[in-house]
């Protein structure tokens, strides 16, 4: 059974959902089977017993049990467009004759004598949980009635008393009248403290999903905004360096060896500039971008092998070595292969520049039993264990890294965990200052 849920409807019913009230319907159709065993298992041993009843009304009122409880296992099973509203009126109807059918064998199992009317407290319980609002004192009213009517009704014999312990306890007016007011008090009690801690947890919920709410557009708001800066400031940053390289080419000849180094500084910083304004919109549009591209299969082990030869020349001028372990065959995972070059070229990028001299890089990459795992190590600065789990944030570089390189803009870490959990997989980070990093990549699928 699946279903949609108005807006109206999660409104009035803030705790519940369509899938909790099918979970809960699924639920109460299994529970049924096993009340519907286990009282007809005790019925044929207590009839074993030699007590003198009416077993063959107790038989039909379960025969005609398990008949409805077949109808909703199968309406359930097979109708697939339930709302939430029809999700409610049905787990309802389960609730309300469920309590009916269990008067019916308190009735023939022997009325007020029998303390099987401590069942009903079951289902008030759960009517306290599930419903909303006003609802549960009025189940619990008819619940009451019921009671009220099967006590009333044997006493002035209205309807006949199925006796037990032949005491004649159903023709004590003071017993009745006891009984009658424990159960009231009990079931109302019941009903008061469920509904009163239903109703800080509905509060708790409502608090959460509005501060849900706020965060969200938080988070829009903030994404707009890095699209408006980002945009605004690249046309004229471009402005300003492509002015500095022309003059620099132009007239760079003629011009004193401390302006050129000036405009060489600058063209420089507009350099970095330009990258963290790429690397700001990248990462403000990432979200926009991976909902509306498509996941394909592509050769993992054929794009980390492009990408190491990328940057052979820029490892080797840093005098860092590289070393790779891949399987032979290829490693074909559905993802956006755009958004993965992203994550490895990020990785590998980092490895470089914070490695030192004579450093190596080790990338492996190997399969495990539900994904493909990549590794990307370093014999670089590394990173303090109490930072370790700041640098995914937007902008976050430690001081090491702003030491070691001055440029940079502290996004590439922050994009490349955003587009790893995008992609189903995760990232972890293990690293020893002066000793180097390890970042390990999983990612789901792969042959």
């Amino acid at each position: 059974m699946q279903a949609n849920s108005p807006g109206s409807h999660s409104e009035r019913l803030p705790f519940l959902t369509a899938s909790i009230l099918n979970d809960r319907i699924a639920w109460s159709i299994r529970l049924r089977w096993l009340a519907l065993t286990g009282f007809g298992v005790v019925t044929f041993f207590v009839r074993l017993e030699g007590f003198e009843h009416v077993y063959i009304s107790i038989y039909y009122t379960l025969a005609f049990l398990g008949g409805i409880n077949l109808f909703y296992y199968i309406v359930y099973r097979f109708k697939d467009d339930f709302s939430i509203r029809d999700e409610f009126i049905f787990l309802t109807i389960h609730i309300v004759l469920d309590v009916i059918i269990l008067t019916m064998l308190i009735h023939f199992a022997g009325g007020i004598e029998n303390p099987l009317y401590f069942f009903y407290i079951f289902h008030v319980i759960i009517s306290s949980i599930l419903f909303p609002g006003r609802w549960p004192y009025l189940f619990t009213s008819f619940v009451f009635v019921l009671f009220l009517l099967l006590v009333m009704g044997e006493f002035y014999q209205f309807i006949p008393h199925y006796c037990i312990y032949q005491s004649g306890f159903h023709d004590n007016p003071l017993l009745n009248g006891l009984i009658i007011a424990i159960f009231t008090t009990t079931i109302f009690l019941t009903t008061y403290i469920g509904t009163g801690f239903m109703r800080l947890f509905r509060g708790s919920q409502n608090e959460i999903q509005k501060l849900n709410r706020q965060l969200m557009a938080n988070e829009q708001e903030r994404l707009r905004f890095y699209r408006f800066t980002s945009h605004e400031l690249k046309t004229p940053v471009v402005a300003i360096k492509t002015g500095i390289d022309t003059v620099l080419n132009s007239f760079g000849s003629d011009l004193p060896q401390q302006a050129v180094h000036l405009l060489q500084r600058a063209s420089h910083r507009a350099g970095q500039m330009l990258e963290m304004l790429k690397e700001l919109l990248e990462l403000a549009r990432f979200p926009e971008q991976n909902s509306l591209q498509e996941r394909k299969p592509f050769d993992l082990r054929a794009l980390l092998h492009r990408l190491v030869d990328s940057f052979r020349e820029t490892a080797t001028a840093r005098g860092v070595h590289m070393d790779v372990h891949m399987p032979e065959d290829p490693v074909i995972i559905s993802a956006v292969e755009k958004d993965i070059q992203t994550v490895f070229n990020n990785l590998i990028s980092n490895a470089i520049r914070y490695n030192k001299k004579d450093g190596r890089v080790v990338i492996v990459l190997s399969h495990t039993s539900d994904g493909v795992t990549v590794e990307v190590s370093d014999t670089g600065i590394g990173i303090p264990v109490e930072q370790q789990n700041k640098i995914f944030e937007p902008f976050f570089r430690t001081a090491e890294a702003k030491q070691h390189v001055s440029d940079g803009t502290g996004l590439g870490l922050s994009l490349t965990r955003q587009i790893i959990e995008k992609s189903g997989g995760a990232i972890y980070v293990d690293s020893r200052p002066g000793e180097g990093t390890r970042f390990k990549v999983f990612l789901p699928g792969g042959n």
